[in-house]
């Protein structure tokens, strides 16, 4: 996935914790990707709570 999106080094690479967190980032901006694509973005936004 990382690879195919165009990032083929681990950014944040001092720690294995650090390097679970570049992998974390990148699957959330997969799930973001999904959902956009499946509700659209209007529906998304208007899903979260204003503050």
């Amino acid at each position: 996935m990382k690879r195919q999106w165009g990032f083929d080094h681990i950014m944040t690479k001092k720690s294995i914790k650090r390097a679970s967190a570049d992998v974390g980032f990148i699957f959330i901006a997969y799930n973001l990707k999904r959902i956009t694509n499946t509700i659209g973005i209007e529906k998304l936004i208007g899903l979260i709570p204003a503050t």
